[in-house]
Order: C-alpha cells, then structure tokens, then sequence
C-alpha cells in the first residue's frame, strides 16, 4: 500500500513539472521586456502630460512652428490628435522636444560642455548650404534628431529593425559618437524622462524662456512693450521675464503689498538688439565665456589682464 502511495504522489509531482514547463513555454513575455507593451505603458503614461490640439488656435500655434509636437510653457505637450493615437510617433516627438529644451538650458548653463557636443556634431554632419537653421538650432535638432530613437532603443521600447531605412544610416553613424561621450557630454538628463522632466520644470520655473517652445496662452505674437503689474499679460513670462512675472503674481494676492510697478517687456529687448545691432556682440560673449569656463577659478585674473 505505501509503495503504491508514493507511485500515485511521483506521478502527480511528474504531470505537475511537466505542465507547468509547458504553460511556461507558451507565456507571454512581461511588459518590462516585450517592446510593444512597454511601448503602449510608456504612452499612455505621457498622454498625462498632453494637451490636444483641437481648436484653431492651436492649430495655427502648431502649424506656425512647423510641428507636430510643442513644449509648452506649462509644462505640458501641445499635441495633434494624428500623433497622440500612434504610441511610437506620440513617444519620439515627446523625447524630441525634451531634448531639444535641454541643448538650450545647457547651452545657457554650461556652455563648455555644450561646445563639445557642437563641435561633435558639426564634425560628423556639417550643415548643407540649404540649411536656414542657426548653426546652434541646427545643432539642437540633429542631437534631438538622433535621441528620439536612441532613448527609445537603449531601454528597449523599440527594436532596431522598427527604424526605417532612410533614418537607420543617420543612427548607426552617429550612435558610436553619443555612446562614447554618454558619461561627459550626453548624460543622464539625456536618456531618463524623470530627470529631463525636472530640469526643463527648473528650468522653466526660473524664468528661461526656450526658442521654438510654445506659450499656450499666446495665440500671437504680444507685441506690448510695456505692461503694469496688474496687467493678466504681465505673468507671461515669455512676454516680461521670470522675475517680471513673479512680481506680478505676488501683486495678485491678497495681503502682500507690492508697490505699483510696471515691466518693460522682451519686445523691447529684441527692439535695441536689432535696432542696435548687438547680436555679433552677444554672440561673441558666449564664444568668450566657453574660453573663460575652460580656465580654472585661480587662473582667470591672468586671463583678465590678458
């Protein structure tokens, strides 16, 4: 009777082995390493942050920019309705947008570090003779360009086979580049969502206002040049500036006494810029401010009597 027991118990643990190996064969990959899945959580989670584009109005804002994609100063992404319902093209222009707003903070920021990522750049693809961009925008574009399919690739949201063709050549010439500079020029900010998401909001929060970023509030150009605290204009802070703007914020709340001002406005910064033809001149700070960022602290009094 025992020998018969412990036959009866060997067979049932020999079906249960073999069962279990068979349904393990036959399961599905979790979504952490299925690229599809990964792709439609991915989505669904930025589609948090976004705002459709259904009015006219933010139509014309897109079309102006030539997008389909725009950073707002919110925060949030301005999108089409198009590119919202195809995760992979909702993800790329979302990480686009992102990376282009972090060339500009670090350009503004840390301008040796990004000299050496132009200099990169420019080295593998020099601009063509069409290009109408600012060399710097240009650069901008080329590094979001090449990003909106490597972030993608490295944490395995997509393949490398679901890059098309006429983009493949591009990435396989720039991607060495990217790789080996991830530790000095392309750092974590580049590749985790939380960490761009906290430097753009840090950035965005102390006033920095980004080229070909959009303004949800405006519509048009605002073309004042000067508008009082207790204007609603004077908390857009495209329009006057962060600290502008917080002056104007606080004059709105009850029991913080803030004298009766006014702020003359980015219009007329652009006015004497060009009115004055400042721009070479500014343009030829920043060049002198990479120069002085590669000295060290104790040397740049010499530097200065040069």
């Amino acid at each position: 009777m025992k020998r018969i027991a412990i036959k009866a118990i060997s067979v049932v643990l020999l079906l249960a082995f073999f069962t279990n190996t068979a349904c393990y064969g036959l399961a599905t990959l979790p979504a952490s390493q299925n690229p599809i899945a990964k792709r439609e959580i991915e989505a669904a989670l930025q589609r948090t942050q976004i705002r459709y584009a259904e009015s006219e109005d933010a139509l014309r804002l897109l079309t102006a920019n030539n997008a389909s994609c725009l950073l707002l100063s919110s925060g949030k992404y301005l999108v089409t309705k198009e590119i919202a319902q195809d995760d992979l093209r909702l993800l790329r222009a979302i990480i686009h947008e992102d990376i282009e707003a972090i060339m500009q903070i670090i350009a503004k920021e840390d301008r040796y570090k990004y000299q050496g990522i132009k200099e990169l750049v420019l080295k593998l693809f020099p601009p063509s003779k069409n290009n109408k961009l600012p060399i710097d925008l240009y650069v901008n574009h080329t590094v979001a360009r090449a990003l909106e399919w490597l972030v993608l690739l490295e944490n395995g949201t997509i393949l490398k086979d679901e890059i098309p063709q006429q983009e493949l050549s591009f990435i396989n010439t720039i991607r060495p580049i990217i790789m080996a500079n991830k530790h000095n020029y392309f750092t974590a900010e580049f590749w985790d969502s939380s960490q761009r998401s906290k430097v753009i909001r840090n950035a965005i929060n102390r006033g920095m206002v980004f080229y070909q970023v959009a303004s949800a509030e405006k519509n048009s150009k605002n073309t004042e040049l000067c508008v009082r605290f207790t204007d609603p204009n004077a908390q857009d802070i495209d329009l006057v500036g962060g600290k502008g703007a917080s002056l104007a914020e606080l004059a709105q709340i009850n029991g913080i006494n803030v004298p009766e001002g006014f702020v003359l406005t980015t219009n007329v910064f652009d006015m004497v810029v060009q009115r004055n033809n400042i721009e070479p001149f500014i343009k030829q700070l920043d060049d002198l401010s990479v120069i002085w960022a590669r000295y060290k602290v104790e040397d740049r009094p010499r530097l200065i009597m040069k």
